[in-house]
């Protein structure tokens, strides 16, 4: 018996709840904090700082149940090949580069953002250093990624792969680059969304892109933790962006070698797809219609969010 999984229907359906259902949430939850604690001053206060942490991630994960209830995918479809050992070293290399090399040159241009007016926002809490930074690092390097996962490479991603590996990689990774709403985080954000897709497509294992993504979040708190002047650089100086560029660029190749690696190990072979063979219980001009609806959607939603946020 051949096990439910999801389609290309349930992947754009699944992003443009993503984008619709934790607002719906948020607007609720604290409508009913603000009518116990009171609007004013309430942004500043501990409660809701916290609770903002969560929001989007409790949004992302009724979608995710929604909609794993509504294709009866099962757990095991997440994990249909063991993690070997030295998959999880190479993707801790990966998580490592992308921290150390890759991000120096992203630091740049967002610099360069904010010198011409996109601001960016910080999280903080009014807790001591420690207490706060346990609970930063729970919600934004644990429960955001796993969250995150299930919904982008977990559903979203497998839904696309009936157009080909290649494009659910790259729609996948610009899904996850939107649902952010967030200027700064528009080309680190899409470049991860491409790893984490790779990673999850050589390993077809849903714990090999969860833990880069712990890796990527995680590794950046506690360095903010330890030494929060670390990444305090002169962004735009010429020195720094000289050696942002030969970073990045050594970052790229030595990326591309660990995902080759990875690909070998796990002996990947493209899936070629056969649109004459696609079976779905509803019509494909439909299906495919609702995909680009899904990404008109998006990236007005994106467009909309850079303008006025």
């Amino acid at each position: 018996m051949q096990e439910n999984s999801y389609t290309v229907r349930a992947s754009s359906l699944c992003f443009i709840l993503a984008l619709v259902i934790p607002n719906i949430v948020g607007i609720f939850v604290l409508t009913i904090l603000m009518s116990v604690f009171g609007t004013e001053g309430f942004d500043q206060t501990l409660v809701y700082q916290i609770v903002a942490l969560f929001l989007n991630q409790i949004g992302f994960l009724i979608v995710y149940l929604i909609l794993k209830a509504k294709c009866k995918v099962k757990t095991s479809y997440y994990f249909k090949e063991k993690i070997k050992v030295g998959d999880i070293f190479l993707i801790l290399l990966i998580g490592l580069t992308c921290v150390f090399l890759i991000s120096p040159l992203i630091n740049v241009i967002d610099e360069f953002l904010t010198q011409i007016g996109f601001l960016s926002s910080s999280i903080s809490l009014n807790l001591p250093p420690l207490q706060a930074f346990l609970i930063l690092f729970f919600s934004l390097a644990i429960f955001a990624p796993l969250i995150e996962e299930l919904v982008f490479r977990g559903v979203i991603f497998n839904g696309l792969r009936e157009k080909g590996d290649v494009t659910a990689v790259v729609m996948s990774a610009l899904f996850f680059t939107i649902i952010h709403l967030n200027i700064h985080q528009t080309i680190y954000q899409f470049l991860l969304g491409v790893l984490l897709a790779l990673v999850y497509l050589y390993t077809r294992n849903f714990f090999s892109c969860f833990l880069l993504h712990f890796i990527n979040n995680g590794a950046v708190l506690t360095i903010n933790y330890i030494n929060p002047s670390f990444f305090d650089y002169k962004f735009l100086s010429t020195n720094y962006i000289i050696i942002a560029c030969i970073l990045f660029v050594l970052g790229i190749i030595i990326i591309y070698h660990l995902l080759s690696f990875l690909r070998k190990r796990n002996n990947y072979k493209r899936t070629i797809i056969n649109k004459n063979e696609l079976k779905d219980a509803n019509n494909s001009i439909k299906k495919y219609d609702f995909y680009v609806v899904s990404i008109i959607f998006g990236v007005l939603s994106w467009i909309l969010s850079v303008l006025f946020l």
